[in-house]
């Protein structure tokens, strides 16, 4: 396994791959840097979470100041989290 390997981040030959996507081919397509997140992880992560209070009467809050992509906080939304702000400008993007 390399470094950047996991079930979400793959090397194929020597490129590196999120979720089937070559990060060469978007590094080129936008340039660098670039941050790519993927929604597989996030929505992985979010149901264990939900899973793990299941028989507890619970809401769960994404931190919008933890990454304040908007992109990040639909999908967290989507997924049934309601959208923790701390300002006016966290408050726009939720």
């Amino acid at each position: 396994m390399n470094y950047f390997e996991s079930n979400y981040f793959t090397y194929k030959n020597s490129d590196l791959f999120c979720e089937n996507v070559n990060l060469e081919e978007i590094a080129q397509n936008v340039g660098t840097p670039v941050f790519v997140y993927s929604k597989k992880f996030f929505t992985d992560q979010f149901k264990a979470f939900e899973n793990a209070f299941k028989n507890i009467n619970h809401k769960i809050f994404y931190a919008s100041k933890a990454n304040y992509n908007i992109n990040v906080i639909r999908l967290f939304n989507q997924l049934g989290a309601s959208i923790d702000v701390n300002s006016a400008g966290e408050f726009y993007r939720a």
